[in-house]
């Protein structure tokens, strides 16, 4: 924690930006712990944590020293859901990691992309017969072979990729929808939470991509 010493050292008369961006979340929790014991939860620091599960932190020490800190969380459109019994599966745990919130909204993007292939009067639901004797087919004959050194490109893939692309629902993350031409996830909409002085963790704003920050 060498950076943390020299940082604080260098911090007594001047304001200090950090932005703390860790591939492991239990991370930002050491990372935390650090802080709190080395002091640096004064109104000289400004923390922004990337991380969309920040929630989940306790940072009930840190409204003591008037530190800032800033992060962004999903909106919590899963109030508004149907499915009460996922619901409550996953309030088991009082929190809502952000990864299980995207693989369940990954899972309702290929059901309700199949189910529209399905109901299409185009030849979608021909391409939807892509298993044929237990063996995975391609354009209806046995072309997929794991044993092989190379990919073979899979002929329907281009129409569940547009089917997929013109998915669009509200979803447990919020507004669901790609881009045609990137295929990347547009119009998703961040709250923006900050911590400052005595007050713990509040709604201040939200960020709305691509660039809209209010």
């Amino acid at each position: 924690m060498h950076t943390l010493s020299s940082i604080h050292s260098n911090s007594k008369t001047q304001h200090r930006y950090i932005v703390l961006d860790f591939h492991d979340f239990d991370t930002y929790r050491i990372m935390l712990d650090k802080i709190k014991h080395r002091s640096m939860t004064t109104s000289y620091y400004h923390y922004i944590l990337l991380t969309l599960n920040a929630k989940q932190l306790d940072m009930t020490y840190f409204h003591y020293g008037g530190v800032n800190v800033t992060f962004f969380t999903l909106p919590s459109y899963y109030d508004q859901q149907i499915n009460e019994n996922y619901i409550k599966l996953l309030e088991k745990d009082k929190f809502f990691s952000v990864e299980s919130l995207l693989l369940a909204d990954a899972w309702e993007t290929l059901l309700r992309t199949i189910n529209h292939m399905l109901n299409s009067t185009d030849d979608s639901y021909e391409q939807l017969k892509i298993f044929q004797r237990e063996n995975f087919s391609n354009e209806f004959t046995q072309r997929a072979d794991c044993q092989r050194n190379h990919d073979e490109p899979w002929l329907p893939g281009n129409t569940y990729l547009e089917h997929i692309l013109n998915t669009k629902f509200k979803g447990l993350t919020g507004n669901v929808q790609f881009s045609n031409v990137t295929g990347q996830r547009i119009n998703y909409t961040f709250d923006v939470y900050r911590l400052a002085g005595t007050d713990m963790p509040k709604r201040i704003g939200f960020f709305r991509e691509p660039d809209i920050l209010e």
